[in-house]
């Protein structure tokens, strides 16, 4: 006898929820074995406001997982707001906090080993240049602002908004459910998987790393458009202490191939790409404006945006392929 689970639009979000509940699970029990405590159970267990959302978001994500389970067929605008809910939670008490705990110890098995490769792969996909000289042009055209709003606060909205409101307003079930495997897929298998394969620093801590003053044209470079005082060098500083000082804090974890923001871009871009010409424009722009910030910043080799592009795509197209198929073969033409 074969189970299945009739949720209506609750379906894929109770899926995935228990999908990242799991996820979470192995990070906690890893950590625990490496004597690390994981940082979303000290924040449950130290009490206080942070204490008292997790344990609010988590008593919301069981409600709805239950309701929808019991109820059977949830569908509608009611189906699609609790649908939200349960993503929102998910995002928040599972998959967040186990990507950053996992980020934190991908240079564990092999260490930091793949600069040199994807330094010499960029120069080899632009002519022989490092792609920041050939992307650094576009300074003068792109406004400063801009590309910091963009690559920053703009993409923390996007990336912990996107698929939430993916589930309130898009009707398409299909849709919706690429969505989600994408975004699952950006986070854990771009940003966790694939980082601890291919562990690298980018270029602005390549001679960090390496002794080797490889990047030294651009550090010279980004003076002018980041003084030492600039958020983003802030931040780049902070980085590097805690992976140097070993401290440990849960975020403050660097990773350079394949990107994350840029994945996070693609999926909005394919996304959009699907809702019409506008959205399109759009979802086209902000993926160009990510990959172009994540070289010129310095966090990122070229390559590792390219990279996130090409998978986040191929697999978009292939989930279409996939679950338009399934859906014939479920109504049987």
């Amino acid at each position: 006898m074969r189970m299945t689970l009739r949720g209506g639009a609750l379906s894929g979000p109770i899926l995935f929820n228990l999908a990242f509940a799991l996820y979470l699970a192995c990070t906690v029990a890893v950590t625990a074995l490496l004597g690390e405590p994981h940082g979303v159970v000290q924040m449950a267990l130290r009490g206080g406001r942070d204490g008292a959302l997790v344990l609010l978001l988590l008593g919301l994500s069981l409600f709805v997982t239950f309701y929808g389970i019991w109820r059977g067929q949830v569908s509608g605008v009611a189906g699609r707001l609790l649908a939200a809910i349960l993503v929102g939670a998910g995002i928040y008490l599972y998959l967040i906090p186990a990507f950053a705990v996992v980020k934190g110890m991908i240079s564990l098995p092999f260490g930091f080993w793949a600069d040199p490769m994807l330094a010499r792969l960029d120069m080899a996909l632009h002519g022989g240049r490092d792609a920041w000289v050939l992307y650094w042009p576009l300074v003068d055209v792109i406004p400063a602002k801009l590309a910091f709003i963009g690559y920053n606060f703009g993409w923390a909205v996007v990336s912990m908004g996107l698929p939430v409101l993916a589930m309130v307003f898009d009707p398409d079930p299909v849709r919706r459910n690429r969505v989600l495997i994408c975004y699952t897929f950006v986070w854990i298998g771009i940003g966790n998987v694939l980082a601890m394969v291919f562990a690298s620093v980018g270029p602005v801590y390549y001679e960090g790393l390496l002794g080797a003053p490889r990047y030294a044209d651009y550090l010279s470079a980004r003076e002018g458009l980041m003084p030492a005082a600039h958020a983003v060098r802030e931040l780049q500083d902070a980085l590097w202490r805690n992976m140097v000082e070993r401290q440990g804090q849960l975020g403050l974890a660097i990773s350079a191939f394949p990107s994350v923001h840029v994945g996070i871009a693609a999926l909005t871009m394919v996304y959009f790409v699907s809702l019409g010409r506008i959205f399109a424009i759009v979802g086209i722009g902000y993926c160009a404006l990510t990959q172009w910030s994540s070289v010129v910043y310095g966090w990122h080799y070229a390559v590792d945006g390219y990279a996130s592009i090409l998978l986040v795509v191929s697999l978009w197209i292939a989930l279409g392929f996939g679950m338009k198929r399934s859906v014939r073969q479920g109504l049987g033409t």
